[in-house]
């Protein structure tokens, strides 16, 4: 991810995502999709469990 500030999460955390972008496209007969998100922000303890 590239980003200023990327969000402080550890591996297998939970996380919010806002707005998420998948943009396919194929390169020398390859097909790939890269992501982007408005934002990512760790999940909060709400309480609720699913």
């Amino acid at each position: 991810m590239a980003a200023d500030n990327p969000p402080k999460v550890d591996q297998g955390q939970f996380v919010y995502v806002d707005r998420l972008q998948a943009m396919p496209w194929v390169q020398n007969g390859n097909s790939r999709v890269a992501f982007r998100a408005k934002s990512v922000l760790p999940e909060g303890n709400t309480g609720a469990s699913k």
